[in-house]
């Protein structure tokens, strides 16, 4: 996720080379894996921004438009559990700041309103579930 924010951020100044090998290198990753909660949205986070933004080259195991679709599915699917249930990973606080920069990439940078617009209630229920308990 990390190259995906500076790929965003500054994509602009890399130049063409630079650029082509960052895209390469986090397309070579299968988007999919991901042994917690956290670490599966980091990936597919940047995987969907990643999809979106670059879609004239393929993943490693995947055409970029079963990525972008599988990306977007799960997201929507995991902005709704946890509105309804919550993390699940709630027992550490050590996972929460990946956690959110997971959805502020999508916020920040995902060209799909439906999608961009995902982190903004789950922020709200944090902060009013910080607030009431």
């Amino acid at each position: 996720m990390p190259l995906t924010y500076a790929y965003m951020r500054y994509g602009q100044s890399m130049g063409d080379d630079r650029k082509s090998t960052l895209i390469k290198k986090v397309k070579s990753f299968d988007p999919f894996t991901g042994s917690s909660e956290n670490h599966k949205l980091l990936n597919i986070s940047a995987a969907y921004i990643l999809a979106e933004s670059s879609p004239g080259s393929n993943w490693k195991n995947y055409s970029n438009e079963i990525v972008y679709q599988k990306a977007k599915e799960f997201l929507q699917k995991e902005a709704q559990a946890e509105f309804n249930s919550g993390l699940w990973e709630f027992d550490s606080s050590n996972y929460i700041a990946f956690h959110i920069n997971s959805w502020l990439l999508l916020h920040d940078f995902a060209k799909d309103t439906q999608i961009k617009n995902l982190p903004n209630f789950l922020y709200e229920l944090c902060i009013f579930a910080g607030i009431c308990t």
